[in-house]
């Protein structure tokens, strides 16, 4: 995905591309915490958090 946005980010002032590169970092640490989870309430709760950044990118 951040290969794919490079040259979408390069017109970005540095503060938007870092906002957006952390985002895109937690979203894939939540993802990987939910499908790794052996619980349901637990795989409930990290993928319900794997939503905030999902808007986020969205919405910008």
């Amino acid at each position: 995905m951040l290969l794919a946005s490079q040259n979408h980010l390069n017109n970005e002032p540095y503060l938007r591309q870092r906002i957006y590169i952390t985002l895109l970092i937690s979203l894939q640490f939540f993802l990987v915490l939910a499908f790794s989870a052996t619980e349901i309430i637990i795989f409930y709760v990290i993928f319900e958090a794997t939503l905030i950044p999902t808007l986020i990118i969205i919405t910008r």
